[in-house]
This record gives structure tokens, sequence and C-alpha cells, in this order.
């Protein structure tokens, strides 16, 4: 089979490029926001449409390989530690700092468009130790942010991860997602390459991360009642994890503790955390 060559999002004003890799499925979809007046007692035949703007989205959805990652000289030659320092590069590039935005350069469908990166979301499963799944939405048009130079690729995968001290111990599923709120300016009768896009919110990062943890019924139980201690009590607590390798400062918005029945040894936990610092509206 011929591999198909990376897509590559490059910055507009600088020489950050990144080469993603392994894309497996990418979607443009166009739309055109209708201005639609049903005039009273008339039929739809009479119904005046205007539709002058025209909004691109393109989605990419692949899975980031260590072997490949690791032949890039960007990356460690180190399988383990490229892997993990191509997820924290990707989730880079949606970062508050855009500046004009990315050129986002498909060679196979022999596209070349300005874009800004929405969001990335990154999904690692626990029997998948050298890949991890990858979502990355991009918007058509030029960036109205303020800029800076992403950078370099840093992580320290290990095998621990820990949240408020407690050992998080069989992470059946990581996600990470990573996100900015905007708002797009599009204008009669042009393309969507020419539209504008502009940042609503600094960067959002949250976390899932659903495992196991096994002990007898006194370590489960102090497991969950410090996390039920630790929600909706305006607490900041320390997540380390395991992959990329990095520490965030989080506040845990939900868990999930579930017992099976005949499994003494053995229960399961769904978290899910927002990185941020304690503030009042």
């Amino acid at each position: 089979m011929t591999q198909e060559p990376p897509v590559t999002i490059e910055s507009k004003s600088n020489d950050d490029e990144t080469q993603v890799y392994n894309v497996s499925e990418s979607t443009r979809n166009f739309s055109s926001p209708l201005d639609v007046d049903a005039i009273y007692s008339q039929f739809s035949e009479d119904t005046f449409l205007v539709g002058l703007e025209q909004e691109g989205q393109y989605v990419l959805n692949g899975t980031g390989s260590a072997l490949r990652v690791a032949q890039d000289s960007l990356y460690s030659s180190d399988p383990s530690v490229a892997l993990a320092q191509y997820a924290t590069r990707l989730l880079g590039l949606c970062g508050p700092r855009q500046g004009e935005g990315w050129m986002y350069v498909d060679n196979y469908r022999d596209i070349e468009i300005p874009v800004i990166v929405e969001s990335v979301q990154i999904m690692r499963e626990r029997g998948s130790a050298y890949e991890f799944d990858f979502n990355i939405e991009l918007i058509e048009g030029s960036g109205m942010m303020p800029e800076s130079t992403l950078p370099l690729p840093d992580a320290d995968p290990d095998n621990t991860a820990e949240l408020d001290g407690f050992d998080l111990t069989e992470i059946e599923q990581l996600m990470i997602n990573q996100r900015i709120e905007t708002q797009l300016h599009t204008y009669a009768l042009h393309d969507s390459e020419e539209n504008e896009v502009e940042a609503q919110s600094g960067v959002i990062r949250d976390f899932m991360v659903q495992g196991t943890k096994p002990g007898d019924e006194v370590d489960r139980k102090e497991f969950d009642l410090a996390m039920q201690g630790i929600i909706g009590q305006q607490e900041i607590v320390e997540f380390n994890s395991a992959f990329p390798g990095q520490s965030y400062d989080v506040m845990v918005s939900d868990f999930e503790s579930s017992r099976e029945a005949g499994q003494t040894e053995l229960g399961s936990y769904r978290i899910e955390m927002v990185e941020g610092r304690g503030g009042t509206n």
C-alpha cells in the first residue's frame, strides 16, 4: 500500500512547521448562513432567501505513530519520547497567539488554504503504547490574534499518573482536549479563505481519565472519598499525567466510580478535569 504524504500546518509569518502524519480522514465542509424571509400567508416557493457569505471548516482524524514520528528530526529518536513530544506539538498548535494563522497544505488533495486551529484532541488507550488517535478542527480564514512562535516539543513520559497525590494506577483511556473559542468574520460574496477569525477566549484544556483502581475496599473508599471531597470546593489540585509526561493544575469537574458484583479487588473510575487556577466570577 502506498503511504499518503503527510499534511503540513505552516506558520504564515515564521518558520514554524508541523507535519501531521497518518491522517486517516480529512473532511472539508462549506456552509452559508442563510437569511430566510418567509412571507406571511405565502407558500415556501415565495420565501425570500439571501446567502452572500461562505464559511469553511476542515476536520482531520488520524493516528500518531511513535515509529513514524521518531524519524522526524524535530523529535527524539526514542519512539516513546517522540510520541509524547508529538502530542505536545499538536496540542500547541491550538494556542491563544496564532497571529495571522497558518497555511494548511495537503499535497495529496492539492490544497493550500489559510486556517486557524480551533481545537486539538488526543486520545490514548492503554493497549496502544506506541500510538494515539487525534482530531484537529480548523477554521478557514486569517487570524486576528497576537503572535508567538511554537516552543520546541517537550515531554517526559513515564509510568506513573497521579491526581492530588493519589496513584491513578491502571489508566484505560486518557483524553486531552485543547480549544479556543472564536468569532468568525465573513464578508459578502467572498470565499471562505478570505474570512477573518478572532479569538474570543484563551486556551481551554480539559482532561478525561478512565481506569481501574485495584486494592482492598479500604483503599478504594479512601480514593472515592478524596475525589468526592474536592468536587465543588473551589480546590485546585495537581494532575501528573504519565502521557505526555507533564504536570497540570486542575479542578475536578466530574468523578464517577463503579463496582461490579463479585469484583472485590477492583473498581473502575472516570474523572473529568479542567486546567486553570482558582478564581471567582
